[in-house]
Protein backbone atom coordinates (compact mmCIF):
# COMPACT_ATOMS: atom_id res chain seq x y z
CA UNK A 1 0.00 0.00 0.00
CA UNK A 2 1.13 3.20 -1.22
CA UNK A 3 1.20 6.67 -0.28
CA UNK A 4 -0.24 8.60 -2.93
CA UNK A 5 1.57 10.96 -5.24
CA UNK A 6 1.54 13.95 -5.55
CA UNK A 7 -0.33 14.30 -8.92
CA UNK A 8 -2.43 11.60 -8.83
CA UNK A 9 -3.84 12.67 -6.14
CA UNK A 10 -3.59 16.57 -5.16
CA UNK A 11 -5.55 17.10 -8.30
CA UNK A 12 -8.26 15.34 -7.86
CA UNK A 13 -9.54 18.66 -8.71
CA UNK A 14 -11.84 19.51 -10.54
CA UNK A 15 -8.68 19.46 -13.42
CA UNK A 16 -10.05 16.57 -14.98
CA UNK A 17 -7.80 15.17 -17.08
CA UNK A 18 -6.40 17.27 -19.11
CA UNK A 19 -2.69 16.37 -19.19
CA UNK A 20 -3.82 12.90 -20.63
CA UNK A 21 -1.58 12.30 -23.45
CA UNK A 22 -5.16 11.94 -25.84
CA UNK A 23 -3.36 8.50 -27.72
CA UNK A 24 -3.64 7.41 -24.33
CA UNK A 25 -6.88 8.86 -22.36
CA UNK A 26 -9.16 7.60 -20.09
CA UNK A 27 -11.55 5.18 -20.42
CA UNK A 28 -12.99 6.57 -17.98
CA UNK A 29 -13.67 9.77 -20.25
CA UNK A 30 -15.38 10.52 -23.34
CA UNK A 31 -14.32 11.84 -26.92
CA UNK A 32 -15.69 15.68 -26.31
CA UNK A 33 -14.46 16.47 -22.32
CA UNK A 34 -11.14 15.00 -23.48
CA UNK A 35 -11.10 17.20 -26.02
CA UNK A 36 -11.31 20.06 -23.79
CA UNK A 37 -8.60 19.07 -21.56
CA UNK A 38 -11.20 17.82 -18.66
CA UNK A 39 -13.07 21.19 -18.00
CA UNK A 40 -15.44 20.56 -15.51
CA UNK A 41 -17.06 24.23 -15.72
CA UNK A 42 -18.29 23.22 -19.65
CA UNK A 43 -21.21 21.02 -19.24
CA UNK A 44 -21.23 17.74 -20.71
CA UNK A 45 -23.27 14.28 -20.92
CA UNK A 46 -20.11 12.69 -18.87
CA UNK A 47 -21.65 15.10 -15.81
CA UNK A 48 -23.89 11.94 -14.76
CA UNK A 49 -21.49 9.99 -13.67
CA UNK A 50 -19.85 11.97 -10.94
CA UNK A 51 -23.26 14.08 -10.78
CA UNK A 52 -25.75 10.88 -11.30
CA UNK A 53 -28.83 13.51 -10.37
CA UNK A 54 -28.15 14.68 -13.77
CA UNK A 55 -29.31 12.04 -15.86
CA UNK A 56 -32.82 13.58 -16.81
CA UNK A 57 -31.02 15.99 -18.98
CA UNK A 58 -29.78 13.37 -21.06
CA UNK A 59 -32.69 10.84 -20.85
CA UNK A 60 -33.84 8.84 -24.28
CA UNK A 61 -29.90 8.41 -25.06
CA UNK A 62 -27.41 5.60 -26.03
CA UNK A 63 -24.01 6.63 -26.16
CA UNK A 64 -20.26 4.48 -26.89
CA UNK A 65 -16.94 5.39 -26.72
CA UNK A 66 -14.55 3.98 -28.59
CA UNK A 67 -10.67 3.58 -27.56
CA UNK A 68 -7.72 1.81 -29.43
CA UNK A 69 -8.82 -1.60 -29.67
CA UNK A 70 -12.30 -3.62 -28.64
CA UNK A 71 -11.75 -3.71 -25.43
CA UNK A 72 -10.80 -0.09 -24.64
CA UNK A 73 -14.05 2.00 -24.72
CA UNK A 74 -17.64 2.41 -22.61
CA UNK A 75 -20.74 2.31 -23.21
CA UNK A 76 -24.09 3.81 -21.40
CA UNK A 77 -27.92 3.73 -22.22
CA UNK A 78 -30.17 5.99 -20.17
CA UNK A 79 -34.06 5.71 -20.43
CA UNK A 80 -36.96 7.98 -19.08
CA UNK A 81 -37.87 11.28 -20.04
CA UNK A 82 -37.28 15.08 -17.94
CA UNK A 83 -38.73 13.99 -14.83
CA UNK A 84 -37.76 10.82 -13.77
CA UNK A 85 -34.04 8.86 -15.46
CA UNK A 86 -32.81 5.26 -15.42
CA UNK A 87 -29.45 4.02 -16.83
CA UNK A 88 -27.04 1.45 -17.02
CA UNK A 89 -22.94 1.86 -17.78
CA UNK A 90 -20.81 -0.28 -19.59
CA UNK A 91 -16.73 -1.09 -18.48
CA UNK A 92 -17.81 2.69 -16.94
CA UNK A 93 -13.38 2.66 -16.00
CA UNK A 94 -14.24 5.02 -12.67
CA UNK A 95 -16.83 2.80 -10.90
CA UNK A 96 -14.58 2.65 -7.92
CA UNK A 97 -13.19 6.12 -8.22
CA UNK A 98 -16.43 7.97 -8.86
CA UNK A 99 -14.92 11.22 -7.86
CA UNK A 100 -11.77 10.53 -8.92
CA UNK A 101 -11.31 13.75 -11.15
CA UNK A 102 -7.67 13.83 -11.66
CA UNK A 103 -5.34 14.30 -14.25
CA UNK A 104 -4.54 10.94 -14.62
CA UNK A 105 -7.45 8.77 -13.25
CA UNK A 106 -7.60 6.05 -15.84
CA UNK A 107 -7.65 3.03 -13.96
CA UNK A 108 -6.51 0.84 -16.41
CA UNK A 109 -8.00 -1.90 -15.62
CA UNK A 110 -11.33 -2.33 -15.47
CA UNK A 111 -12.71 -1.80 -11.47
CA UNK A 112 -8.99 -1.54 -10.30
CA UNK A 113 -9.44 -0.04 -6.87
CA UNK A 114 -7.79 3.17 -7.54
CA UNK A 115 -5.55 2.79 -4.30
CA UNK A 116 -8.24 1.61 -2.17
CA UNK A 117 -6.87 -2.08 -1.24
CA UNK A 118 -3.55 -1.52 -2.89
CA UNK A 119 -1.83 -4.30 -2.21
CA UNK A 120 -1.03 -7.17 -5.39
CA UNK A 121 -2.19 -9.66 -3.14
CA UNK A 122 -5.94 -9.06 -3.71
CA UNK A 123 -7.12 -9.12 -7.25
CA UNK A 124 -8.70 -6.36 -8.95
CA UNK A 125 -12.48 -6.27 -8.67
CA UNK A 126 -14.62 -6.74 -12.16
CA UNK A 127 -17.20 -4.50 -12.19
CA UNK A 128 -20.52 -6.34 -12.12
CA UNK A 129 -23.56 -3.74 -12.00
CA UNK A 130 -22.85 -0.12 -12.54
CA UNK A 131 -26.80 1.54 -12.22
CA UNK A 132 -27.86 5.46 -12.20
CA UNK A 133 -31.20 6.73 -11.20
CA UNK A 134 -31.99 10.34 -10.95
CA UNK A 135 -35.69 12.21 -9.89
CA UNK A 136 -35.98 15.74 -11.05
CA UNK A 137 -38.49 18.56 -10.77
CA UNK A 138 -38.27 21.15 -14.19
CA UNK A 139 -40.82 23.87 -12.13
CA UNK A 140 -37.84 24.30 -9.74
CA UNK A 141 -34.61 23.20 -10.79
CA UNK A 142 -34.06 20.89 -8.78
CA UNK A 143 -32.52 16.94 -8.98
CA UNK A 144 -31.11 14.36 -7.08
CA UNK A 145 -29.60 11.40 -8.43
CA UNK A 146 -27.97 7.77 -7.47
CA UNK A 147 -25.24 5.90 -8.68
CA UNK A 148 -24.55 2.24 -7.50
CA UNK A 149 -21.57 0.20 -8.39
CA UNK A 150 -20.40 -3.34 -7.10
CA UNK A 151 -17.87 -5.44 -8.23
CA UNK A 152 -15.57 -8.72 -7.43
CA UNK A 153 -12.56 -10.30 -8.17
CA UNK A 154 -11.32 -13.83 -7.22
CA UNK A 155 -8.73 -15.82 -7.95
CA UNK A 156 -8.71 -19.09 -6.14
CA UNK A 157 -7.23 -22.61 -6.85
CA UNK A 158 -7.68 -26.61 -5.50
CA UNK A 159 -5.54 -28.86 -7.11
CA UNK A 160 -5.95 -31.80 -5.04
CA UNK A 161 -9.91 -31.35 -4.75
CA UNK A 162 -9.23 -31.12 -0.88
CA UNK A 163 -11.56 -28.14 0.39
CA UNK A 164 -8.36 -26.12 1.77
CA UNK A 165 -8.05 -23.69 -0.95
CA UNK A 166 -5.92 -21.12 -1.96
CA UNK A 167 -6.20 -17.30 -3.34
CA UNK A 168 -7.24 -14.20 -2.78
CA UNK A 169 -10.65 -12.25 -3.63
CA UNK A 170 -11.77 -8.60 -3.42
CA UNK A 171 -14.93 -7.05 -3.51
CA UNK A 172 -15.89 -3.50 -3.58
CA UNK A 173 -19.22 -1.36 -3.10
CA UNK A 174 -19.51 2.16 -4.47
CA UNK A 175 -22.40 4.59 -3.76
CA UNK A 176 -22.56 8.38 -5.45
CA UNK A 177 -25.60 10.43 -4.06
CA UNK A 178 -26.38 14.08 -5.98
CA UNK A 179 -28.13 17.38 -5.53
CA UNK A 180 -28.86 20.06 -7.98
CA UNK A 181 -30.64 23.20 -8.26
CA UNK A 182 -30.96 25.60 -10.95
CA UNK A 183 -33.92 27.93 -10.14
CA UNK A 184 -31.84 30.97 -8.61
CA UNK A 185 -28.71 33.28 -9.34
CA UNK A 186 -26.54 30.04 -8.08
CA UNK A 187 -26.95 27.03 -10.06
CA UNK A 188 -24.60 24.20 -8.29
CA UNK A 189 -24.23 20.26 -8.14
CA UNK A 190 -22.95 18.39 -5.53
CA UNK A 191 -22.28 14.84 -4.68
CA UNK A 192 -20.85 12.50 -2.60
CA UNK A 193 -19.37 9.49 -3.05
CA UNK A 194 -18.60 6.32 -0.42
CA UNK A 195 -16.38 3.54 -2.07
CA UNK A 196 -15.66 0.53 0.26
CA UNK A 197 -13.56 -2.21 -0.69
CA UNK A 198 -12.24 -5.08 1.04
CA UNK A 199 -10.26 -8.11 0.04
CA UNK A 200 -8.90 -11.72 1.50
CA UNK A 201 -5.98 -14.15 0.93
CA UNK A 202 -5.92 -17.60 1.60
CA UNK A 203 -3.20 -20.12 2.01
CA UNK A 204 -3.95 -24.11 3.02
CA UNK A 205 -7.70 -22.86 3.88
CA UNK A 206 -6.54 -20.39 6.36
CA UNK A 207 -6.90 -16.54 5.91
CA UNK A 208 -3.42 -15.29 5.99
CA UNK A 209 -3.97 -11.14 4.52
CA UNK A 210 -6.82 -9.23 4.65
CA UNK A 211 -7.38 -5.28 3.62
CA UNK A 212 -10.31 -3.15 3.53
CA UNK A 213 -10.60 1.04 2.91
CA UNK A 214 -13.12 3.27 2.99
CA UNK A 215 -13.08 6.73 0.60
CA UNK A 216 -15.16 9.41 1.26
CA UNK A 217 -15.71 12.57 -1.18
CA UNK A 218 -18.07 15.19 -1.56
CA UNK A 219 -17.50 17.03 -4.81
CA UNK A 220 -19.11 20.85 -6.16
CA UNK A 221 -19.22 22.85 -9.06
CA UNK A 222 -21.03 25.71 -9.49
CA UNK A 223 -22.00 29.29 -11.20
CA UNK A 224 -23.15 32.62 -10.13
CA UNK A 225 -24.52 35.39 -11.72
CA UNK A 226 -22.35 38.29 -12.15
CA UNK A 227 -23.86 41.91 -12.16
CA UNK A 228 -23.67 43.87 -15.59
CA UNK A 229 -22.29 40.52 -16.86
CA UNK A 230 -25.47 38.87 -19.80
CA UNK A 231 -23.27 35.82 -21.05
CA UNK A 232 -20.56 35.55 -18.70
CA UNK A 233 -20.95 34.08 -14.68
CA UNK A 234 -18.40 32.94 -12.06
CA UNK A 235 -17.75 29.06 -11.69
CA UNK A 236 -17.12 27.79 -8.57
CA UNK A 237 -15.01 24.28 -8.15
CA UNK A 238 -14.14 22.36 -4.92
CA UNK A 239 -13.63 19.20 -3.77
CA UNK A 240 -12.77 17.11 -0.11
CA UNK A 241 -12.11 13.46 0.84
CA UNK A 242 -10.67 11.07 3.43
CA UNK A 243 -9.68 7.90 2.58
CA UNK A 244 -8.38 4.94 5.19
CA UNK A 245 -6.73 1.89 3.68
CA UNK A 246 -5.60 -0.58 6.10
CA UNK A 247 -4.36 -4.52 5.42
CA UNK A 248 -2.81 -7.21 8.76
CA UNK A 249 -0.78 -10.05 7.98
CA UNK A 250 -3.07 -12.74 10.11
CA UNK A 251 -0.11 -15.03 10.15
CA UNK A 252 2.94 -14.73 12.56
CA UNK A 253 4.70 -12.12 12.16
CA UNK A 254 1.09 -10.30 12.37
CA UNK A 255 1.52 -6.68 11.60
CA UNK A 256 -0.37 -3.83 9.70
CA UNK A 257 -0.45 -1.43 7.24
CA UNK A 258 -2.14 1.64 7.12
CA UNK A 259 -2.35 4.40 5.35
CA UNK A 260 -4.62 7.93 5.42
CA UNK A 261 -4.96 10.42 2.75
CA UNK A 262 -6.72 13.40 3.45
CA UNK A 263 -7.35 15.99 0.41
CA UNK A 264 -8.92 19.75 -0.29
CA UNK A 265 -9.32 21.45 -3.74
CA UNK A 266 -10.72 25.17 -4.24
CA UNK A 267 -11.22 26.66 -7.90
CA UNK A 268 -12.69 29.37 -9.41
CA UNK A 269 -13.05 31.53 -13.12
CA UNK A 270 -14.81 32.95 -15.74
CA UNK A 271 -17.86 30.45 -17.90
CA UNK A 272 -18.95 32.64 -21.04
CA UNK A 273 -21.68 31.44 -23.55
CA UNK A 274 -22.15 33.43 -26.46
CA UNK A 275 -25.65 32.26 -28.02
CA UNK A 276 -24.77 28.90 -29.59
CA UNK A 277 -21.63 30.32 -31.30
CA UNK A 278 -19.05 29.80 -28.76
CA UNK A 279 -18.64 29.15 -24.75
CA UNK A 280 -15.23 28.79 -22.73
CA UNK A 281 -14.35 28.17 -19.13
CA UNK A 282 -11.43 29.40 -17.43
CA UNK A 283 -10.59 28.63 -13.64
CA UNK A 284 -7.53 28.45 -11.12
CA UNK A 285 -7.14 26.00 -8.71
CA UNK A 286 -5.42 25.33 -5.36
CA UNK A 287 -4.88 22.04 -3.31
CA UNK A 288 -3.22 20.36 -1.13
CA UNK A 289 -3.30 16.55 0.07
CA UNK A 290 -1.81 15.14 3.12
CA UNK A 291 -0.57 11.58 3.36
CA UNK A 292 0.33 9.50 6.05
CA UNK A 293 1.58 5.65 5.88
CA UNK A 294 2.76 3.41 8.76
CA UNK A 295 4.06 0.00 6.59
CA UNK A 296 4.76 -1.98 10.12
CA UNK A 297 2.11 -1.68 13.04
CA UNK A 298 5.25 -3.95 15.03
CA UNK A 299 8.08 -1.57 13.71
CA UNK A 300 9.40 1.55 15.09
CA UNK A 301 9.35 5.13 13.72
CA UNK A 302 8.93 3.66 10.09
CA UNK A 303 5.70 6.32 9.79
CA UNK A 304 5.91 8.59 6.29
CA UNK A 305 4.16 11.67 6.14
CA UNK A 306 4.06 13.35 2.56
CA UNK A 307 2.17 16.40 1.12
CA UNK A 308 1.65 17.93 -2.06
CA UNK A 309 0.54 21.13 -2.21
CA UNK A 310 -0.91 22.26 -6.28
CA UNK A 311 -0.19 26.20 -6.16
CA UNK A 312 -1.44 27.18 -8.80
CA UNK A 313 -3.20 25.00 -11.09
CA UNK A 314 -4.87 26.61 -13.98
CA UNK A 315 -7.42 25.54 -16.49
CA UNK A 316 -8.56 26.77 -19.97
CA UNK A 317 -11.05 25.40 -22.47
CA UNK A 318 -13.23 26.12 -25.76
CA UNK A 319 -15.76 24.97 -27.94
CA UNK A 320 -16.55 26.85 -31.01
CA UNK A 321 -19.43 25.98 -33.27
CA UNK A 322 -18.27 26.47 -37.00
CA UNK A 323 -21.00 25.18 -38.59
CA UNK A 324 -24.59 24.06 -38.14
CA UNK A 325 -22.85 20.72 -37.94
CA UNK A 326 -19.12 21.34 -37.09
CA UNK A 327 -17.76 21.89 -33.87
CA UNK A 328 -14.02 22.21 -32.65
CA UNK A 329 -12.74 22.58 -29.18
CA UNK A 330 -9.60 22.41 -27.49
CA UNK A 331 -8.53 22.83 -23.94
CA UNK A 332 -5.02 22.79 -22.31
CA UNK A 333 -3.94 22.63 -18.15
CA UNK A 334 -0.99 23.64 -16.65
CA UNK A 335 -0.32 23.08 -12.78
CA UNK A 336 2.76 23.76 -10.24
CA UNK A 337 3.07 21.32 -7.52
CA UNK A 338 4.98 21.09 -4.48
CA UNK A 339 5.94 17.73 -2.52
CA UNK A 340 7.31 17.33 0.80
CA UNK A 341 8.04 13.83 2.32
CA UNK A 342 8.99 13.26 5.65
CA UNK A 343 10.17 9.33 6.16
CA UNK A 344 10.58 9.26 9.70
CA UNK A 345 13.35 8.35 12.22
CA UNK A 346 14.22 4.66 10.75
CA UNK A 347 17.59 3.58 9.11
CA UNK A 348 16.32 4.97 5.89
CA UNK A 349 15.01 8.35 6.77
CA UNK A 350 14.99 11.12 4.92
CA UNK A 351 13.43 14.59 4.23
CA UNK A 352 13.02 15.36 0.56
CA UNK A 353 10.87 18.05 -1.43
CA UNK A 354 10.60 18.82 -4.70
CA UNK A 355 8.78 20.89 -7.29
CA UNK A 356 6.80 19.65 -10.34
CA UNK A 357 5.30 21.62 -13.24
CA UNK A 358 2.65 19.68 -15.63
CA UNK A 359 0.92 21.11 -18.55
CA UNK A 360 -1.39 19.20 -21.70
CA UNK A 361 -3.50 19.93 -24.22
CA UNK A 362 -5.58 18.49 -25.93
CA UNK A 363 -8.71 19.38 -29.12
CA UNK A 364 -11.13 17.49 -30.69
CA UNK A 365 -13.85 17.95 -33.21
CA UNK A 366 -17.89 17.56 -33.27
CA UNK A 367 -20.53 16.20 -36.00
CA UNK A 368 -24.25 16.62 -35.20
CA UNK A 369 -26.71 15.08 -37.56
CA UNK A 370 -30.24 15.85 -36.42
CA UNK A 371 -30.32 13.30 -33.05
CA UNK A 372 -27.15 11.62 -33.88
CA UNK A 373 -23.55 13.19 -32.39
CA UNK A 374 -19.98 12.03 -33.04
CA UNK A 375 -17.22 13.55 -31.25
CA UNK A 376 -13.95 12.61 -31.94
CA UNK A 377 -10.61 13.44 -29.92
CA UNK A 378 -7.85 14.50 -32.23
CA UNK A 379 -4.20 12.50 -31.73
CA UNK A 380 -1.36 14.58 -31.26
CA UNK A 381 0.59 13.60 -33.68
CA UNK A 382 -2.29 14.04 -36.19
CA UNK A 383 -2.49 17.76 -35.49
CA UNK A 384 1.19 18.74 -35.83
CA UNK A 385 2.27 16.39 -38.17
CA UNK A 386 -0.43 16.23 -40.36
CA UNK A 387 -2.06 12.96 -41.66
CA UNK A 388 -0.09 10.06 -42.39
CA UNK A 389 -2.70 7.23 -42.78
CA UNK A 390 -0.49 5.53 -45.24
CA UNK A 391 2.78 5.24 -43.54
CA UNK A 392 0.12 4.95 -39.68
CA UNK A 393 2.58 6.95 -37.74
CA UNK A 394 -0.49 9.48 -37.28
CA UNK A 395 -3.74 8.01 -35.92
CA UNK A 396 -6.64 10.71 -36.80
CA UNK A 397 -8.40 10.25 -32.89
CA UNK A 398 -7.12 8.49 -29.84
CA UNK A 399 -10.69 8.79 -28.62
CA UNK A 400 -13.86 8.51 -30.36
CA UNK A 401 -17.55 8.94 -29.23
CA UNK A 402 -21.06 8.58 -30.71
CA UNK A 403 -24.12 9.53 -28.86
CA UNK A 404 -28.23 9.18 -29.69
CA UNK A 405 -31.37 10.57 -29.06
CA UNK A 406 -34.22 8.60 -29.74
Amino acid sequence: MGTVNLVSRSLLVLAVGATCVVGLCPSAEAARRTSLAGNLLLEDADDVFPFPQLSTKYARSVSFDYGADKGSGNGLLLMGDTYQAWGIALHRGDATDPQGLSIDHDLVRLGAPSGNVNDATFPTPLTIVDFLYASANPGDGSAWGLRISLGNGSQTSDPNGDPKESGADQTYLALTAGYSSTGSDLAYDLAGSLVYSTGTQLADGKEVKTGSAIDLTVTGRGSMALAGEKDTRLGLLGQLGVKDDTSSQTVEPKFDDKARSIFLLAGAGPVVKVAQRIQLAAYGFIGATLNSQDPNSEGDDDQTDTASYVLPGVNLATEVQLRDWLLFRTGGEYTFAIRTEDSGDNANAQKASDRQGTFGWNAGVGLVFENITFDGALAHGFLTQGPDFIGGDSALFGMFSARAKF
